[in-house]
């Protein structure tokens, strides 16, 4: 056996049934030997879409996902998605070839010091240097991505060819670890901290993705029930507390008025799993006077974006739980929530956004299309949206059944990796409609990918919010008072695309377009419907928009 086929098997015994890859000269025997070997192999049409292809698999099978591509310009293409997986704690496995070790180091024409590379991009890496040590790095690769990371596997092509040395059957998985309690003196300081706010004072509890649990759900319930919270989400837990009655919605950049309103006044906010970044807490403009509670698992998470006043080490629902008992023992009961400024609304009041202007017959109006999509779309879906101006339209409306179903991957801000991303999840789950929605610019980078959507039968919905450009450049070249024709495109037309390329597609011009829509989602998909939406470049989103007034120049990118 050759090392290649023990990658092959290891990856078997390890329990991964999909992988994802592009071949190249070191990786396509191991490609080959994967797909006779029982395993499923996705080929895509570019590295970058199987690693986000593999992250959006991983997702929502909630598995550690595989990805294999080559060495040199294989991995430099996939970097993207890569950084992008590791920034957001995704546990996956990067297979990829490198320099073979008998050739000496930089006389191949395609090295490049890989390890240095992932390594300065904060990319955790493995580099097997012989047949003897392969299978144990690869074993202890999957340990460290069941833990959240993303590493990469670098061997080398002389390895990969090298008779193995197996080690025999992956051992026994290890019992769960035990969840990490919080120390009694956090729990006592957060708890003198929301006696002192007093009974009556505004307290909001945040949940973020490290809060979605059930078990740290209704522990998180539990401490709303004796503080008298409200309960919000970041976006990355979106939907999380739907089904309550006092569901703040999305805190943060997509919040909707009232909810703004009423943390403007909070005295305390319970932070849950959520690292409280810049678009949660609008740049600290959205609760200026609240102390705050942070409860994470991750020490890192304290102080990285702001310093809680009571940071609680500890995972979500323990933390909570141990809060909510030590404020019990206290006979303490929050009555903050009884003041009836804030009335709970259903999830799509969230949406706030403003009517277009135009006066035109022919564009769209982005907030109203939304919220017309969101009534006629399935309501057990996937919603996976892309970075970039579009972003603000998809995130504020569109509604999805739990946080699982909501693919957001805006940890590095770059566009078109929110395709792969859903073509992963379609994989994974062909029973479900999965929703893409991106721009006109980030279709024109993953158009490849359409095909590979096309040759897999997926029930695929892309949803092209087409302004003829990159919409935030563009509003803040037009704020800036400069020319903005640099961020304008003059597109093909993506319906005459895709159609020959094999998938179903059509044109909204307005919305008396979306009854056909409707009717195609009725016939039920078998095969990617790619929508291209001709909506109002003029609008812009409400979040950017706000931006824009507190700021003279950009501070982030987002197309």
């Amino acid at each position: 056996m050759r090392v290649y086929e023990q990658v092959a098997e290891e990856l078997q015994q390890q329990g991964v049934t999909t992988v994802f890859g592009l071949i190249g000269q070191d990786t396509m025997r191991l490609a080959a030997v994967a797909a006779t070997r029982g395993l499923r192999y996705v080929a895509t049409r570019h590295e970058m879409g199987a690693v986000t292809m593999a992250a959006g698999y991983g997702r929502v099978t909630h598995t550690v996902a595989v990805a294999i591509v080559s060495r040199g310009p294989g991995l430099t293409n996939a970097m993207s998605g890569i950084v992008g997986a590791a920034k957001a704690g995704t546990p996956l496995i990067v297979l990829s070839g490198d320099e073979p070790l008998l050739e000496g180091r930089g006389r191949d024409p395609k090295y490049v010091d890989q390890s240095a590379m992932l390594g300065a991009a904060g990319v955790r890496v493995t580099h097997p240097e012989s047949a003897e040590t392969a299978q144990a790095e690869l074993r202890d690769a999957f340990d460290q991505a069941r833990r959240g990371l993303t590493v990469a596997v670098l061997i080398p092509l002389d390895v990969l060819e090298a008779d193995s040395q197996p080690l025999g059957k992956v051992p026994q998985a290890k019992a769960p670890e035990q969840s990490l309690r919080a120390n009694a003196a956090s729990v006592h300081a957060a708890a003198d901290l929301i006696e002192g706010c007093g009974s009556d004072a505004r307290i909001a509890i945040v949940a973020g993705r490290g809060a979605i649990a059930p078990d740290s759900v209704a522990a998180l319930a539990q401490l709303g029930e004796i503080t008298g919270a409200l309960m919000g989400t970041t976006i990355m837990a979106k939907s999380l507390f739907d089904t309550s009655g006092n569901n703040l919605g999305v805190v943060g950049t997509f919040s909707s008025t009232a909810t703004r309103e009423y943390l403007a006044g909070t005295h305390v906010v319970i932070a849950a799993g959520a690292s409280l970044n810049p678009f949660t807490t609008q740049k600290g403009a959205l609760f200026p006077g609240a102390v705050v509670i942070q409860i994470d698992v991750d020490h890192d998470a304290f102080g990285r974006y702001i310093t809680p006043n009571v940071p609680i080490h500890a995972d979500v629902r323990s933390g909570a739980a141990d809060l909510a008992a030590e404020l019990e023992r206290r006979g303490f009961h929050g009555r903050g929530r009884d003041d009836g400024i804030f009335a709970p609304r259903s999830p799509l009041s969230t949406a706030n956004g403003t009517s277009s202007t135009s006066d035109e017959g022919d564009v769209l109006d982005p907030y109203e299309l939304m919220r017309r999509l969101d009534r006629i779309l399935p309501k057990e879906r996937i919603v996976a949206v892309d970075a970039g101006h579009q972003l603000t339209f998809a995130c504020a409306v569109l509604s999805v059944p739990d946080p699982d179903a909501f693919l957001f991957p805006i940890e590095f801000q770059c566009i078109g990796t929110a395709l792969g991303m859903a073509i992963g999840a379609a994989v994974a789950r062909p029973d479900l409609l999965t929703v893409v929605s991106l721009g006109d610019g980030a279709l024109m980078m993953g158009l490849g990918e359409l095909d590979t959507a096309i040759q897999l039968g997926l029930r695929l919905l892309l949803l092209i919010i087409n302004d003829g450009g990159f919409g935030a450049e563009r509003h803040y070249l037009d704020m800036l008072g400069l020319p903005a024709d640099t961020a304008r495109f003059v597109n093909p037309v993506f319906e005459d695309i895709a159609l020959a390329m094999g998938a179903d597609a059509m044109t909204l011009h307005n919305l008396n377009d979306l009854p056909a829509l409707a009717a195609k989602l009725d016939s039920r998909l078998m095969r990617p419907l790619l929508v291209d939406c001709l909506i109002d470049g003029r609008v812009r989103g409400e979040w950017l928009d706000s931006n824009l007034r507190r700021e003279p120049a950009p501070s982030v990118a987002l197309s």
